[in-house]
Order: structure tokens, then C-alpha cells, then sequence
């Protein structure tokens, strides 16, 4: 379902948050639409040249690169939409901070099960759906693609679609909502999103296992892996030191801590709850491997994403490079970071290496942090010209960027 409209372009500024967002060139023109009709209007009258819209700025990445005419500030299209509790269902503006949909769903002891990462920097909706990123906890319940139910967005000409349904069960056309997820506002800018969400966990316990080596973590894992076990993160790091994070009943805690511990056999454990364990994921989340994204200090961030059969021969080859790695969703994310500041070495010699690594592989990888010249994605990018297909019906004035 579409809307046309065709207006004169009626608002652009220079960039005046520059205190709020430090990374982002200065000199390009800003948007600031101040609602669904506005963001339209500016669209279908804008000339040459592409937009990228942007909301808290706390993956200035995705909106670093060079190739933008204009950005596209959505933070003033906030606000809850419409919240069911007993439907089980959101909807939030794209605008809209996380801070306060983290806060509507507390209130009604629900959640976002999938996680997202930087909340308490000021994350909006829009960009948590444009960035595809997932929390430690998306191991149990799955990804931001396994809760969005609908999306309202404008595309390159300046139409407002509506795409998916708010029901949980939706079986009509072609599922636009999950093909926004990771696309980076590069085929349309969203307006709003509807989510289905979860019942709080009524308790967490984390359980920290020291294997001997990488090689015993992940044969530990294998076991793992088999058990029906209510297991919401699983984490671990290249010398074989594992988190998993449990929830459940006091009950189901107890029982599922007996049956882990019995699988640890002679390894070193220790358990972690409450605050403690509380914020030991709330800054794996929110800062992976200790990185600062809204830092600039030379230092590079990527998540790659892979299979855990891939891990003993990726290991041999990250040894090439200077860089600290986490592996997360049980071995399925990595996050991995470098800098390319050592005298020592050429420049940029880490990225070619790692982008020359994933392309041998064939896996993916995302650059969270990075000089603009780095490349945002790297790696076979097998659903390219896929892309290009559907962002050419969807843009066909080119007013976003490619891919």
C-alpha cells in the first residue's frame, strides 16, 4: 500500500550536532523532518545528489562513509504508535530511543528478546533495524529479523509504504520488514516498526567455564549444543574462557546449573548473579571488547558472521594480525578489533588482511568503527546483486546509497 505526494523542498540546515555526533562531517546538509509528511515532502523534492538518514549517532560508521549529499535526521519522528501488552505487539516510530521503549516494555514486565546494544548511548529504533546488530541474548530467542512484524518507511520517490502486518501471524507478499534488517538506510527510510515482544525472564544466572584451550571450548560447546537447555548467551574468547548466560523459574536455573556443571567436569567454573551479572552483559552489549564507538582513536571494530566449524581455521589465519576477538551466539558472531596505528606496520595493513581473510573463507563482515576510506562491508556479499535489484524499484531516482 503506497502514497504519492509531490511538494517543494521547505527545509535544509548545516549540521548544528556536532556536540552530539563528533564523527560526522560538519559540512553536510541536514534534514530534520518533524513528521511522516515533512520526511516525504523533503524526499520527493530533493535534487541531485543521495541521502542518508541517521537518529542517536551511536554507530557513526553508518553514517561516516563519503557519498552522501545530505543527511537525514529522524529523531524528531518519535514516539510509541500503538503498545498492546496483551498482544504481545509494539509500535514504535523510527525516531523513537530505545531508552524509552526499553521503558514502556519494562513497565509492563516485557522485552526486547533480541538484545539491542547501545541503549543507554542514545541507539533509536530506526537504527537498531538499519544496523541488523543483535545483543549477546539473541543465542536463545533469535534476531531483530525473528521480531519485526511490520515496517512503515518512504522509499526514493517519496511514497509512504506500509509493508507486513501487526499480528503475529502474517503469511501475506514479500517480507519487506526482514529485508530492512542490516540494510543500512540504503533502501528506504523507515518511518516505523512493530515488534513482538516477550515476558520478562523471572530470573539470570551466568556460568563462567576456563577450558584448557580453543579446542576444548568448542568441543565443550558440541555437547553443549545438543542439550534442550534454556541457554540465552553463549560467549567465548580464542584461549577457551566461556560465559553462559541461563534463565528460567528458580527451579529451571537450578536444575539446568546441575546439568552444566556435570558437563564442565574437571574445568574451572565460577557462577555470577544479580547486579554483578546484570552488568557484566549490559557492557559486553554495549561495548564489545571494550571498544568506544563514539571514540575516535585509531581503532578498528567488525562483527563477522560465520559457522562454529569455521573457527580452528579462522584462528589460524586471524594469527596474522594484531587484533583481540569475542566470539558470540555460540560461536556464530565474532567481534573483532585492531588498530593500525603501529609504526611498525604499513597502514591499513590489518584491513586488507582481514578483507582478503573473508573473502577466502567466505565470510561475512560489518565495520563498526573505522577510518571512512575502510570499506563497510567485506566479504563474498553473495546477495549483492539481489540487492541492487530490489533497491533499483524501490529507489529508481537514486536518492539513497548503494550497497
Amino acid at each position: 500500500m503506497k502514497e504519492r505526494i509531490n511538494s517543494p523542498l521547505d527545509s535544509l540546515s548545516t549540521d548544528r550536532n556536532q556536540r552530539l555526533h563528533p564523527l560526522m562531517p560538519p559540512t553536510l546538509i541536514t534534514l530534520r523532518p518533524k513528521s511522516v509528511q515533512e520526511l516525504r515532502t523533503q524526499i520527493g523534492s530533493f535534487g541531485e545528489g543521495t541521502i542518508l538518514p541517521f537518529g542517536g549517532g551511536t554507530k557513526p560508521t553508518l553514517t561516516q562513509n563519503s557519498g552522501p549529499s545530505a543527511r537525514m535526521d529522524l529523531r524528531e519522528i518519535a514516539g510509541i504508535v500503538d503498545y498492546q501488552p496483551s498482544d504481545y505487539t509494539i509500535t514504535v516510530a523510527a525516531g523513537t530511543s530505545l531508552q524509552l521503549l526499553e521503558r514502556t516494555l519494562t513497565q509492563a514486565g516485557q522485552f526486547m528478546p533480541f538484545d539491542p546494544p547501545w541503549i543507554e548511548q542514545g541507539s533509536t529504533v530506526g537504527g537498531m533495524v538499519a544496523s541488523g546488530i543483535n545483543g549477546p541474548s539473541k543465542q536463545l530467542w533469535g534476531g531483530i529479523r525473528d521480531f519485526i512484524l511490520a515496517i512503515e518507511f518512504v522509499d526514493g520517490k517519496g511514497d509512504l509504504i506500509h509493508s507486513g502486518a501487526r499480528v503475529v501471524k502474517n503469511t501475506a507478499g514479500f517480507d519487506l520488514p526482514k529485508f530492512f534488517v542490516g540494510s543500512a538506510g540504503r533502501f528506504g527510510i523507515l518511518t516505523s516498526v512493530t515488534f513482538k515482544v516477550f515476558p520478562i525472564p523471572r530470573g539470570w544466572k551466568t556460568l563462567r567455564i576456563q577450558c584448557s584451550s580453543l579446542q576444548d571450548c568448542l568441543s565443550l560447546l558440541s555437547k553443549i549444543s545438543l542439550l534442550p537447555l534454556d541457554i540465552a548467551a553463549l560467549d567465548f574468547d580464542p584461549s577457551g574462557l566461556m560465559e553462559l548466560r541461563i534463565v528460567g523459574s528458580p527451579l529451571s536455573l537450578a536444575k539446568t546449573s546441575l546439568r552444566l556443571m556435570e558437563l564442565t567436569e574437571q574445568r574451572s567454573l565460577d557462577w555470577i548473579e544479580g547486579e554483578e551479572e546484570k552488568s557484566f552483559w549490559n557492557a559486553r552489549r554495549d561495548q564489545p571488547l571494550g571498544v568506544n564507538l563514539m571514540q575516535e582513536d585509531g581503532e578498528q571494530l567488525w562483527r563477522l558472521t560465520l559457522s562454529p566449524s569455521l573457527i580452528p581455521k579462522l584462528e589460524m589465519q586471524l594469527d596474522r594480525m594484531q587484533a583481540s576477538r569475542q566470539y558470540s551466539h555460540a560461536g556464530n558472531s565474532l567481534w573483532l578489533a585492531f588498530r593500525n596505528n603501529d609504526p611498525n606496520r604499513e597502514p591499513r595493513t590489518d584491513t586488507a588482511l582481514l578483507a582478503e581473510i573473508c573473502r577466502t573463507m567466505q565470510i561475512d563482515a560489518m565495520r563498526l568503527k573505522g577510518p571512512s576510506e575502510s570499506p563497510l562491508r567485506i566479504g563474498p556479499q553473495s546477495e549483492a546483486t539481489f540487492w541492487h535489484r530490489i533497491q533499483k524499484r524501490l529507489d529508481p531516482q537514486d536518492r539513497f546509497l548503494s550497497h
